[in-house]
């Protein structure tokens, strides 16, 4: 089982990173919107456990990863990206 839940997470950080690419409006250009994302993500990780559990127990625990596991570490893992972008921007020197 931890191989297939590491097949995810590869799975979900390779979206979240294409998703960066494809879709650059998607990406804040504010400090107040990226943490808006993390919010975003934190509500993911509390709502998750509770939805894994639900969705386990009535449609089974490859759906529990396809349904609820996979959207909620692709919220996480774009907005790790976009805290990490909006910071680098605003690190660089505005010539």
């Amino acid at each position: 089982m931890s191989v297939y839940m590491l097949a995810v997470m590869a799975g979900a950080a390779a979206l979240a990173a294409w998703l960066c690419v494809r879709v650059p409006r998607l990406v804040p250009t504010s400090m107040p919107a990226a943490f808006a994302w993390v919010a975003a993500a934190l509500g993911c990780g509390i709502a998750g456990r509770p939805l894994v559990e639900l969705t386990r127990r009535t449609l089974g625990p490859d759906a529990a990863a396809l349904l609820v596991v996979l959207p909620g570490s692709i919220c996480v893992f774009l907005a790790v990206g976009f805290s990490t972008l909006v910071v680098l921007r605003s690190l660089e020197p505005s010539d």
